[in-house]
């Protein structure tokens, strides 16, 4: 009567586990709202140049969710790298050895610098008090920026792997979308439809550059390889994600400049994914290949999803009513709009 937002939940006080699960959940929801609002997303470069879906209006995005775009200078990566202590780049050396198997085409000068690069963005995400970034580079530049941007997907990997969300070619949304997820899964990626196997009725979902390296089954891939054409060297990053329960979402805008959630429940399945260097896994959806790709698309999300391990769409339900965003589940045989 009040016009105040409320939920109901029905069961025993002690010894319910839906009941706990229901309180855990709108918690965990809440604690979104306030990373969201009490941190800020660092920009590296902008959306990349083309791709309409990834343009975003900053200040809605700080009206809606409280998050302040801080865009950031790619020079300062570098300053704060050089001045890391032994202690930090040590950290970055272990873990850099527990996520990769390397190769001959990864030298111990190029280890050093993807070390000095994660402490580099670890110290300015402390400084600007980041809960993700958004990166996308496309310049010439002297040799130790170039250095920089080819260290960037591994660097920033081991900073996925320690919490910090991550969205490639600026995307914002994605980025925040990340912050979402991770919330109740843990360890997510980015996830793009990247192509459809149609005898086997299944969606391969991936992307490449960074990955959190806690969703592979196995030791990840780095190698010295062509990055997407770009000036310079790079590396290639692919991850192995284990089958299983899976949850897909993405954040876009509607026409009347609010915002949407777009949501899928799946299952990794084992089997053949593309050997791009990239990371993918091959996702099968309850509703069926084409009606999936048909429902998914009909929403309008920004081609960058994000993936992570289980079954959310009853949590999300709550992120949306907490932040004030219309979603959309799209995995069932019928979506549902909550």
């Amino acid at each position: 009567q009040m016009g105040k937002q409320f939920s109901v939940i029905t069961g025993h006080m002690e010894e319910d586990s839906q009941v706990a699960q229901e309180i855990a959940q709108w918690c965990r929801a809440v604690s979104v709202k306030k990373t969201l609002a009490g941190r800020n997303l660092g920009l590296l470069g902008r959306p990349y140049e083309g791709m309409i879906d990834l343009c975003v209006n900053e200040n809605r995005i700080f009206e809606q969710f409280g998050t302040f775009v801080q865009h950031l200078d790619w020079r300062e990566i570098i300053a704060s790298g050089q001045e890391a202590r032994e202690a930090a780049l040590q950290k970055q050396r272990q873990l850099t050895g527990q996520i990769f198997e390397l190769d001959g085409s990864v030298s111990e000068e190029d280890l050093e610098y993807i070390a000095r690069t994660a402490a580099g963005l670890e110290k300015m995400a402390e400084k600007y008090r980041l809960h993700s970034y958004a990166l996308h580079y496309e310049f010439d530049a002297p040799e130790d920026q170039l250095n920089l941007v080819a260290a960037l997907n591994p660097a920033m990997t081991l900073l996925m792997t320690e919490g910090m969300s991550n969205a490639p070619e600026g995307d914002i949304r994605a980025a925040i979308a990340m912050v979402i997820l991770k919330a109740f899964a843990g360890p997510a990626m980015t996830a793009e439809l990247y192509s459809m196997d149609f005898c086997e009725d299944v969606c391969l979902v991936g992307h490449s550059g960074a990955c959190d390296g806690n969703l592979s089954k196995e030791k990840a891939v780095l190698k010295m390889s062509v990055l997407h054409g770009k000036a310079g060297k790079g590396y290639v990053t692919q991850f192995f994600p284990e089958p299983g329960p899976v949850t897909m979402l993405a954040l876009t805008e509607t026409k009347e400049g609010g915002f949407k959630l777009v949501a899928a429940e799946g299952m990794g399945v084992p089997g053949p994914v593309l050997k791009l260097g990239d990371t993918n896994m091959r996702v099968k959806f309850p509703m069926g290949l084409k009606a999936f790709m048909e429902s998914w698309c009909m929403e309008g999300p920004t081609h960058h999803g994000v993936l992570a391990r289980g079954h959310h769409a009853g949590a999300l339900c709550k992120v949306a009513k907490v932040l004030g965003t219309e979603l959309v589940i799209v995995s069932s045989m019928e979506k549902k709009t909550v």
